[in-house]
């Protein structure tokens, strides 16, 4: 008689009547499917045991894997072996891997099926009885990676091991095979991963947008997290040793102090945990603290307490929130499921231990600006109807309510969605967004409300912000998830973390470290005229009464009464500077080589710039270098409007490089060396230009780029030599070192 596979095994509390109570009371009890099998394979038996094993994992996470694996098995063992789980030996085991990797067909399913559903008899709901479309495996989901199967060997190999110290069967024969099929490569270093406090205040704000956006399910994930972040306690503790839930009556307080009561011991309760998040959460709920009966983490349907892993599931939503604000969302990820599966390793709580959790968390902050209006794209044509993103709602509700962020964002909206002109939108959008941001986060004020005054703080602000708002790369707005297969699931947008307000770009081989950003004077010029543009705005929908900004030159003398720091101009580094000079010797001979160095040392030394070099390299000559003292040395340049600026000049310069080439010129019998030109031509009668030196630099840099990329350095430093400039050379770190073979 041919049998068809069944689920053995319900859930985990069905899992537990059945342990608990027998098969009489369980409602999804398989003895009749049992009692089919042939007595010799001692099913029910094997059941039994199966059932006690997997009791000891039910309020493990992963359960339902290990509760999978087992039931394949013992399927395998009755319909397909036909013999009892104590006559396996490792042949048996090496043939079930190889069967869960290709079922036959009667054991597919199209999709993942409820394994019990409702029997309605007469219009009455008479219990659960199995699905008959219920099957093992579902096609597309065949276990076929090496990670998997080690998960499934794993389990199988648990299950044996509680057989053995049963005295049940002797051997385990899924452990050699088990140390024979390694989960990763032993060169593979293993990383230790753990959560911060910091990571923690990261949690808690997640969990916070959460609530926002589901109150009904996450209002439990922000109470559950901000619980264990400020009382040092795990997941496990919110059970007693009866695993039942703990209720509001095990806070007590007493003269003011709150203590939590816990089998595990008494952890006391700061006062601003009451204030802030139980009562919160008891008010959502419509409860008060005299409700002491009342579960701590109810069931979101129904009455009664929650289960574990339903507590596990929700603190598992907050990390996967709080990792697309991580620095590194892999590691977070890895540290959060490490952290779950340490704190759940065992089902009762036997001993209190420290959670990783900082006991002196406090409400966490945003992260940092989030973008808050649409590309051009999305809005073009639509006016005030475009669909707000919901990123940016829950990024508004977590703005301090002092700033109305909502209000803001409205009249900032309504003010942009109406400009016909992408150039023009982009360019609004950009001031008028820095301007929300900073009203909202940083000033903490309603833009109505702004003063004149306050707009100067937030001019001064805007010319060099901090560097949690600057980014140096090229980020989208709003970018692409794509969360399973492509072709069952549609990508969502979500705000870009690495965005931010303002932007620094730099050079790829730029030395790492902070950046620092500083606005122009016609950046700031242009601030004025948008945000100026944009309360005349407001003016006119009579949100204010007057404009701060309608004395336009008043307010820009005072803001350029303290100017920005000029922004500093990226060099190149000293591998590049090094590879022109290489480059110089390799492609040039004679004269030309020897000016050339001297020119590209003399450029980098007293930092000429391009036009410098361009408007008054006629006039450099030799005697514009002068000793001040015994050690120092000074250069005179004549600057615009007839001035001279005054160069300190390195002595090292004067030793190895001016001195040796002012004697080499003199060598070729030029008279009056001290008046020749700086940047003299081959006879000496006038100075080259420009034009040609910026000439010869190119020919030697795309060269010398050439040479290095044959030898296999990287692409970053190929592209730089290439496209070096007199302005690069004059802003490049200056030689620890002069070469010595260039004359």
């Amino acid at each position: 008689m041919d049998i068809d596979p069944r689920p053995l095994f319900g859930s985990a509390s069905t899992l537990r009547a059945y342990a608990h109570t027998g098969a009489q009371r369980s409602p999804c009890s398989p003895r009749g499917y049992l009692d089919q099998f042939p007595h010799e394979l001692k099913a029910t038996e094997a059941f039994e045991l199966a059932v006690q094993h997997l009791d000891n994992y039910r309020e493990v996470p992963s359960f339902e894997r290990m509760r999978t694996s087992v039931e394949r098995l013992l399927l395998w063992v009755l319909l397909i072996r036909r013999k009892t789980i104590f006559q396996l030996d490792k042949s048996d085991a090496f043939d079930f891997i190889w069967f869960v990797q290709d079922p036959p067909s009667t054991w597919l399913g199209e999709k993942s099926m409820l394994r019990y559903v409702k029997a309605v008899n007469d219009g009455l709901i008479r219990g659960l009885v199995p699905n008959p479309r219920w099957r093992p495996f579902t096609i597309g989901c065949l276990p076929a990676e090496t990670q998997t199967l080690h998960g499934i060997l794993n389990a199988c190999s648990l299950f044996y091991t509680h057989l053995v110290k049963l005295s049940v069967v002797v051997r385990n024969p899924f452990e050699e095979l088990l140390s024979r099929t390694p989960m990763q490569s032993s060169t593979t270093p293993t990383i230790e991963s753990f959560l911060t406090a910091t990571d923690w205040d990261l949690i808690v704000y997640a969990a916070g947008r959460l609530a926002i956006k589901n109150p009904r399910v996450h209002e439990r994930t922000l109470f559950a997290v901000a619980a264990i972040s400020q009382l040092n306690i795990t997941h496990s503790e919110f059970f007693d040793s009866a695993s039942e839930v703990i209720t509001l009556d095990c806070f007590i307080g007493v003269e003011g102090n709150w203590i939590l009561r816990l089998d595990s011991g008494d952890v006391a309760v700061p006062n601003t945990f009451i204030e802030e998040d139980l009562k919160r959460f008891c008010d959502f709920r419509g409860l008060s603290l005299a409700d002491g009966n009342s579960p701590l983490i109810p069931r979101v349907r129904g009455v009664g307490q929650t289960t574990r892993r339903s507590i596990i599931k929700l603190i598992t939503s907050a990390f996967q929130e709080a990792s697309r604000y991580a620095a590194d969302p892999e590691s977070f990820l890895a540290a959060g499921k490490a952290w779950i599966y340490a704190e759940a390793s065992l089902p009762k709580v036997h001993q209190r231990k420290p959670s990783a959790a900082s006991s002196n968390v406090h409400r966490a902050t945003p992260p940092g600006p989030q973008p808050l209006f649409s590309d051009f794209k999305n809005v073009r044509g639509k006016g005030e109807d475009v669909a707000d993103h919901a990123d940016t709602l829950l990024f508004l509700a977590s703005c301090p309510g002092d700033a109305s962020p909502s209000q803001s964002y409205t009249l900032g909206k309504r003010f942009l969605y109406t400009l016909k002109s992408k150039h023009t939108y982009e360019a609004y959008r950009k001031f008028v967004e820095r301007l929300l941001l900073w009203s909202m986060l940083v000033k903490l004020k309603p833009i109505q409300f702004l003063t004149q005054i306050d707009l100067h703080e937030f001019s001064e602000f805007s010319k060099a912000p901090p560097g949690s708002w600057v980014r140096t790369t090229l980020e989208h707005r709003f970018i692409k998830i794509c969360a399973g297969s492509r072709a069952r699931t549609a990508a969502v947008t979500a705000a870009n973390p690495a965005w931010r307000p303002y932007r620094l770009p730099i050079h790829a081989d730029a030395r790492p470290g902070p950046v620092s950003y500083h606005a122009s004077n016609e950046t700031v010029s242009g601030q004025f005229a948008v945000i100026r543009s944009f309360y005349n705005f407001l003016l006119s929908e009579g949100t204010v009464d007057s404009n701060p900004l309608l004395n336009r030159a008043a307010f820009l003398s005072y803001g350029l009464q303290k100017k920005a720091s000029p922004r500093k101009r990226q060099g190149i580094t000293e591998e590049v500077f090094r590879h022109v000079i290489e480059g110089c010797m390799e492609n040039l001979d004679g004269f030309h080589m020897i000016r050339m160095i001297f020119i590209i040392y003399t450029i980098n030394e007293l930092q000429l710039s391009w036009a410098e070099v361009r408007d008054h390299g006629r006039s450099f000559t030799l005697d514009m270098f002068k000793a001040d003292g015994e050690d120092s040395w000074y250069a005179s340049i004549n600057t615009k409007g007839a001035q001279t600026k005054v160069v300190p000049v390195n002595r090292n310069y004067i030793e190895t490089v001016l001195n040796p080439y002012a004697e080499f010129v003199s060598s070729r019998g030029v008279s009056g060396v001290s008046e020749q030109w700086l940047f003299s031509s081959l006879t000496g009668n006038e100075s080259i230009s420009v034009y040609r030196i910026t000439r010869v630099l190119n020919e030697v840099c795309r060269a010398a780029a050439l040479k290095i990329q044959q030898e296999g350095h990287s692409n970053a430093v190929v592209e730089r030599l290439r496209h070096v400039t007199i302005n690069d050379l004059a802003n490049a770190p200056k030689p620890a070192a002069y070469m010595n073979q260039w004359l």
